[in-house]
């Protein structure tokens, strides 16, 4: 018998492969407690943005809720507002049902 992943590692089938990893940077629109989330990356890997308070961040993900990814979807980055560091080791990004 082959073997088997558990439910929520990242080589389960119901994950994604690539996740956030603790020490990422997760920007985001400030509506973390509105799940899903719209997560995603930039090709190399790191993209900047200016905070409300005018500082500049080097973030690695930026994470949307459904209603920002809807009104920003021309300009997701326009919905950026703040930065978390990611610190939890367990898998959150689940693959799209089609």
């Amino acid at each position: 018998m082959g073997k088997r992943s558990k439910p929520n590692s990242p080589s389960s089938t119901l994950f994604v492969q690539e996740q956030p990893k603790p020490g990422d940077v997760v920007a985001h629109c400030g509506h973390l407690n509105r799940p899903p989330h719209h997560f995603f990356r930039v090709p190399d890997g790191n993209f900047e943005y200016e905070r409300m308070d005018g500082m500049m961040v080097t973030a690695q993900w930026a994470a949307l809720c459904c209603d920002c990814f809807a009104k920003h979807a021309e300009n997701p980055y326009a919905a950026l507002q703040y930065d978390d560091v990611w610190t939890s080791t367990e898998p959150i990004l689940r693959k799209a049902v089609n």
